[in-house]
């Protein structure tokens, strides 16, 4: 050890306490938290002697993630975070880095290093004090400078600590933690854990999230095949061989996309006019239609299509009155749909 070290050492435990200290002192959304969790608390315990709480001890944050529902899957931490989500999402990235620095800190053990540095310098002084044996001896010379700097960074660096101990004390005693036992590294650690309990909540309903999405497109994945091994059957027994071979090149993204794509493709082929469809839909009504469609049901022809969400739909086609002989093959473009 030396004397730059240990004061450096030391300093910095000050001051990583000091700013712990501050953080939790001015955090509006730690006092928004503890507010939610205390409602929450007097909800659970309501109609019990442990309801309608004023407040509660920082111990019952370190419990919130091991109280369980009746199905032993879900935490009364993700009930909270997801309360949060809902109705408060600024508060679901909570930290306090700073307290996670601090909760290596001993103030106990600060101070015993604290009054080492200090003995070792009042020894120096001592021995500067003593009459000179031999006047050739350097270390008079030498150490009288080192001896005055040393005791005055000392004398501040003990009143630094003296100043950040008290604000731990107040801070700590505004949380109804007092006593001895009072130590940076069980405080803080308390809102470390409640904090580390949180993200882990919050890790777990995104990888939630993330499963349900990826359930959808498996999902979407199986009905597009399922769609597609329709399709070939459907060709397999002669159905409209070109309209599915065009569906069939359009097979790319989900149901939706594979439907928008064969309808793209579809409209650039004038076989089905807008004209054709247009009639179809408008259509002639009443009783004079269905005698004819009966006089000549055995030229109405029923094909697949596919509708808009991906599924087959069977539609009846009527063969169009030719001006010149046709061969006796059917057509696509000898159909409008009825």
């Amino acid at each position: 050890h030396n004397f730059e070290s240990d004061y450096e050492r030391i300093e910095h435990k000050t001051r990583l306490v000091h700013r712990a200290c501050i953080e939790l002192d001015r955090s509006d959304d730690l006092k928004r938290l503890l507010e939610i969790v205390l409602a929450i608390g007097n909800y659970v315990n309501g109609g019990t002697p442990r309801g309608a709480a004023w407040g509660f001890k920082l111990d019952a944050l370190a419990k919130l993630d091991t109280i369980k529902d009746n199905t032993n899957k879900h935490t009364l931490m993700d009930f909270i975070f997801a309360l949060l989500e809902e109705n408060y999402p600024e508060l679901t990235d909570f930290e306090l880095p700073a307290c996670r620095l601090a909760v290596e800190v001993s103030l106990a053990d600060t101070m015993t290093e604290l009054n080492q540095l200090a003995s070792s310098v009042r020894s120096i002084k001592s021995q500067l004090e003593q009459p000179l044996i031999n006047k050739k001896d350097r270390f008079h010379k030498v150490m009288v400078g080192f001896e005055v700097k040393a005791s005055k960074y000392v004398s501040e660096l003990q009143t630094q600590f003296e100043k950040v101990r008290g604000e731990f004390l107040r801070l700590a005693k505004q949380f109804a933690e007092s006593g001895a036992a009072v130590e940076p590294e069980n405080f803080f650690s308390k809102f470390v854990k409640f904090e580390i309990a949180l993200q882990h909540s919050r890790r777990q309903v995104a990888d939630k999230l993330e499963r349900e999405a990826r359930a959808r497109r498996l999902a979407d994945q199986r009905q597009r095949m399922k769609t597609l091994k329709r399709l070939k059957e459907l060709e397999a027994a002669g159905a409209d061989e070109g309209v599915f071979a065009q569906f069939a090149k359009a097979n790319a993204g989900n149901a939706q996309d594979i439907v928008q794509g064969f309808l793209q493709r579809h409209r650039a082929n004038p076989s089905l006019s807008r004209k054709s469809l247009a009639s179809s839909k408008s259509g002639g009504g009443g009783g004079d239609t269905l005698k004819k469609k009966k006089k000549k049901k055995k030229d109405v022809k029923i094909v697949t299509v596919v509708g808009p969400d991906g599924q087959i739909i069977e539609k009846r086609l009527k063969r169009k009155k030719k001006k010149k002989a046709a061969s006796s093959v059917p057509n696509a473009r000898d159909y409008d749909i009825a």
